[in-house]
């Protein structure tokens, strides 16, 4: 029986997953001076009960200025993943995974952490914080996130493994039912009647 099941699995995961969460979702384009590159990525993306927010900077405004503190670039750049999170319908205590990039962790790690200990107070994601060459000079601190997302729960999704699998067993057994019962009279074999209750 279970070589029969095993090749099925695959059918009824991906049945399982064929919800509203599996189309992936954009939300909102590349902004401010990057609003131009809006055909190359999305600010958000929902697919699978995820939400993927694409690394985000600490614009001021439209016009690309920066601050020259890592601290107030870090608070403008959490502000923005917020803005992205809130958008796609979730928020920074459903966030996951924490992706840090500074152009000088030497220099900036301890000031950046202060804001963003504060912004993860009572959540504390995983994270990892890289050193590395930002795409403008005056860019101090980029961040992107993962979260769940807030409109495709877990006990959702369970629930709907729960009824495809019973859903495939039943059309399994079913047949199977029907064929002893068939076949029990030939081969003399006599079966109880509430084994095929139905």
């Amino acid at each position: 029986m279970r070589r029969l099941l095993l090749p099925l699995f695959p059918l009824f995961l991906a049945r399982a997953d064929s919800n509203e969460c599996a189309d992936p979702v954009r939300y909102g384009a590349a902004w401010g001076p990057y609003s131009r590159l809006s055909h190359r990525f999305s600010n958000a993306i929902a697919y699978g009960g995820l939400v993927y927010v694409s690394g985000q900077v600490g614009f001021a405004g439209d016009d690309g200025t920066v601050s020259d503190d890592v601290a107030q670039q870090t608070n403008a750049t959490l502000q923005a993943v917020d803005e992205a999170l809130a958008a796609a319908g979730t928020s920074a205590d459903r966030v996951l995974e924490v992706t840090i990039w500074l152009s000088d962790i030497g220099r900036d790690y301890a000031a950046m952490n202060e804001v963003y200990d504060r912004w993860a107070a009572g959540h504390a994601p995983t994270r990892a914080c890289i050193e590395a060459r930002l795409a403008r000079p005056d860019l101090l601190v980029e961040i992107r996130v993962v979260a769940a997302s807030g409109a495709c729960s877990r006990p959702k999704r369970a629930l709907r493994l729960l009824s495809t699998v019973k859903g495939v067993f039943g059309a399994i057994l079913t047949p199977l039912k029907f064929a002893a019962k068939a076949l029990a009279p030939m081969l003399g074999v006599r079966l109880p009647v509430h084994q095929f209750a139905s």
